[in-house]
């Protein structure tokens, strides 16, 4: 159901841990990210233009631009591994090439954009050339184990094949790294024929991770390797030129500029450009970031690179000096869980917690993270609240712990708040004591002063999935997998209500405002209105109106008013409701994985939603 009540602002999101998953566009205004099943095209002079490429039903694993910047090709994991293949800038889909199984490897355009070729994984083992006039297959061969025995790792067009004279015949040239093979290759496009010959890589042994041609007159190909350095082979002899060492973890990406540089990244955040005269090899500038670089791409004069790193962070340098500005900052795996500050009506900020091991406190301005708080052997955030000095938060390993907000410098944390991890956490409105709730079904009450351990209140069996505390700080609400819903009166320790959902674990509740109510959700696939004072639900409806797949709902939030409320489940949806009927109003697909939460903004003007897919979505609401 489309409707006029919900309208998409603002993404953020990039998955940093696919390798070559950002791409700068040949016209330098946009630039192209991964993110989980979607593709985002970015503006880089305003944070707020953006549009989406949606087709892929699972995690993007390559992405490729036409030299002319008219194509975009996009390839993914999965059941449905296929290449879509877009028109750039109306953003409507021309082809979808299903051939491949498993995974889509590599991508890339020929020079002219006339063909396309694409390398599945290694299960798959499948090269295809594709033409781009048509959609059809020019030639493909199975080229695992025969030719690559472990998999493909990067295929790269080189223009045309070069007769004794240097001068281009009409067959295509075009080079495939897999494992410690390297070889290139030439392809009549009338016949189909594919023929290869092996880099002569003697004394070295290497495995290769990324390629590229020289430019102009691609007479050298370069390579990075898994030890840290790069490669130069000559292509008229397939003979090994040198190998340039440049850092630890290997290269894990790789672009030429012209004036024959080369410009590589690695697996330990260094950035490093060099000169290529003749045999020799001189670098010019270097530059470290925070993580692998995963992103590097360079515009057609060179005078710019964008280089994006598995932590997150996308950078725009300059060639001439390698001076850098951070242009983006985002999580790069599920993010579980959004929060607005609590006690105050800030709008303009919300927190989220990810897999990826850290919180991020955002600006809804200008989409900048302003504080980023990161412990990455800890294993991650799952869920938090916050004030203008503090943020409170629950981990995996168990722990409870504290940052500022204005740097995320850690305060303290209170170690074994929860034995297999923290799964609730609520702030007291007086400030004075926390309730947290953990994988056990344990409710726990802790002192915010000294940090002890004040109540320990057991009756769920279950994982606890919510909490919420009355304003009157003396009761609070718990809710678990075990199918219950308990009412706490925390001064005498006591559960004083039990409210038992029918079927299926609890995953969420929202209480009203005037905290006589609340809905429920989770596993039995309903949205429930209880009343407090009565021991049987008010009103039970489907959780999915829609005609389609069943939707577990994962979250469950009201708005500041309690005129709407909004979900969010397993399929991605998320759905705005009229409180007073429980009719859905509007639902969108948000999340090409699961729509993990959900929540209002104070000011009612915004709903933000956060997903497995790494995504943070932002929507603009339309209810007056």
């Amino acid at each position: 159901m489309q409707s006029n009540y919900i309208e998409l602002d603002h993404a953020i999101g990039y998955t940093g841990e696919v390798a070559n998953s950002l791409l700068l566009h040949p016209g330098q205004q946009d630039y192209i990210s991964i993110s989980g099943a979607n593709i985002i095209i970015g503006d880089l002079s305003d944070p707020h233009k953006q549009r989406f490429l949606k087709g892929h039903d699972d995690q993007v694993s390559s992405i490729a631009i036409s030299h002319s910047g008219k194509l975009l090709a996009s390839g993914q994991v999965g059941d449905n591994s296929d290449v879509f293949v877009w028109d750039f800038e109306q953003g409507k889909l021309l082809y979808k090439l299903s051939e491949h199984d498993f995974a889509i490897a590599t991508l890339d355009f020929s020079h002219d954009d006339r063909l396309l070729i694409s390398c599945g994984s290694q299960i798959d083992g499948k090269l295809f050339i594709w033409d781009m006039i048509t959609g059809c297959i020019v030639s493909t061969m199975a080229v695992v184990p025969g030719i690559y025995t472990t998999g493909v790792t990067c295929a790269r067009f080189g223009g045309f094949v070069k007769d004794i004279k240097l001068r281009a015949t009409s067959k295509y040239q075009f080079a495939v790294a897999g494992g410690k093979r390297l070889a290139v290759w030439s392809l009549d496009p009338f016949s189909g024929e594919m023929k290869h010959e092996v880099m002569n890589t003697s004394p070295l042994v290497r495995e290769y991770t990324c390629l590229a041609f020289s430019p102009n007159n691609e007479a050298y190909l370069y390579a990075g390797t898994t030890t840290g350095d790069f490669c130069a082979f000559q292509i008229k002899n397939k003979i090994l030129v040198f190998a340039q060492p440049v850092c630890s973890n290997g290269i894990t990406t790789i672009a030429t500029l012209p004036g024959e540089r080369v410009c590589v990244g690695g697996g330990d955040g260094l950035i490093a450009l060099f000169q290529i005269s003749e045999a020799t090899c001189q670098q010019l500038c270097k530059v470290s970031f925070l993580g692998a670089i995963n992103g590097l791409s360079a515009s057609p004069d060179g005078v710019q690179i964008l280089a994006a790193t598995n932590r997150g962070f996308i950078y725009r340098i300059r060639a001439a000096d390698f001076s850098k500005m951070l242009m983006r900052e985002t999580h790069t795996r599920g993010v579980v869980h959004v929060t607005y500050s609590v006690g105050n009506s800030d709008s303009e900020h919300f927190m989220t917690s990810s897999r990826d091991g850290s919180l991020r406190l955002w600006d809804a301005n200008d989409y900048s993270a302003t504080t980023r708080c990161a412990i990455l052997t800890a294993g991650h955030p799952s869920l938090s609240v916050f004030t203008d000095e503090i943020i409170l938060s629950g981990w995996t390993d168990g722990k409870i712990r504290c940052f500022r907000t204005d740097n995320g410098d850690p305060l303290w944390n209170i170690d074994n708040a929860h034995k297999d991890g923290v799964t609730g956490l609520e702030w007291s409105h007086n400030k004075k004591f926390m309730v947290s709730g953990g994988t056990g079904g344990e409710v726990r009450v802790w002192e915010m002063k000294t940090k002890d351990l004040v109540t320990h209140l057991k009756e769920h069996t279950g994982i606890v999935t919510g909490l919420y505390i009355f304003s009157d700080d003396t009761h609070a609400l718990s809710c678990a997998r075990d199918r219950r819903i308990l009412c706490w009166d925390l001064k005498s320790e006591k559960r004083v209500i039990a409210h038992t959902q029918r079927m299926g674990g609890v995953n969420s509740v929202a209480v009203f405002g005037d905290e006589k109510g609340y809905l429920s959700t989770g596993q039995e696939k309903k949205i429930v209105l209880w009343d407090l004072r009565q021991s049987t639900p008010v009103s039970i409806v489907d959780a999915f109106p829609s005609p389609g797949p069943e939707d577990e709902l994962q979250s469950i939030a009201l708005s500041k008013d309690n005129k709407y409320f909004v979900t969010s489940g397993n399929l991605g949806v998320v759905r705005l409701w009229d409180t007073s009927t429980l009719k859905m109003m509007a639902e969108v697909k948000a999340h090409s994985g699961c729509a993990t939460c959900a929540r209002f903004s104070p000011d009612e003007k915004q709903i933000v939603s956060t997903g497995e897919d790494g995504l943070i979505m932002i929507w603009n609401l339309f209810t007056s």
